[in-house]
Parts: structure tokens; sequence; C-alpha cells
């Protein structure tokens, strides 16, 4: 295997393997049932890699395959919906979803316009 091509799996393992990592200290640190910690670990690591592919679509070096950036593109919405039904169901007696309507509403607009850029870069 030449040199070039081991450096280039080491990296993608400490990138995969630093999503993780960051990934799970806040999902542990997160007050909640096993559900909700692992919906905040997929918003977390989400959003980590919805970060480096817009830094790559912006330096003009996008890291991930096209079907990875759809996948991005896809997954970041449904999570940011996920993310607020299942507590608003869970909650459902304690008045949860009318407390985060305005703020999810931003969230899931800031997602939908961050998730077209993404989405426009994987059909280049």
């Amino acid at each position: 295997m030449s040199r070039e091509l081991q450096s280039n799996k080491y990296a993608g393992f400490l990138f995969v393997a630093l999503i993780v990592a960051l990934s799970v200290m806040p999902s542990v640190a997160f007050v909640g049932d096993y559900i909700e910690k692992a919906l905040k670990f997929v918003a977390f690591a989400l959003t980590l890699t919805t970060v480096a592919a817009l830094a790559g679509i912006w330096r003009g070096s996008i890291p991930f395959k096209s079907c990875e950036l759809k996948a991005i593109a896809l997954g970041l919405p449904i999570v940011t919906v996920l993310d607020l039904i299942y507590p608003s169901i869970k909650y459902s007696d304690q008045g949860y979803f009318s407390e985060v309507v305005f703020p999810f509403s931003i969230d899931l607009g800031i997602a939908f316009v961050v998730s077209g850029v993404i989405w426009r870069a994987a059909n280049k």
C-alpha cells in the first residue's frame, strides 16, 4: 500500500473517530431516555459532518461523495423534525410543544437552507 493511501485511510479513520467521540459526549450528558440520547448523538454527528461539507463547498474541495452529500442534506431536516416530535409526544402532558415552536421553526428554516446548499453541491 502506498504511503499516501495509508495516510488517507488514517485520516478517514480519525475523522470518523472524532465525529463519534465528540457526538457521544453531549448525548451521554443529556438528561433523557435512550431514544432522546440517540437523537442527540445523531443530531450532533450530523451537525459536524454538515459543517465539514459546508466548509468543503465554500473552499471548492468537497470531502464527500455526491450520495453522502445527499444523505447529509436529507438527514438534517429529518433529524431536526424528529428532535422535536419525540419529546413533544413524550412530554405532551407538560405543554412542551408550545414552548419550543418558535425556536424549532427557526432551526428548521436554517436546516432547509443548509440542506438546499448541500443538495445543489451534490448535483453539480
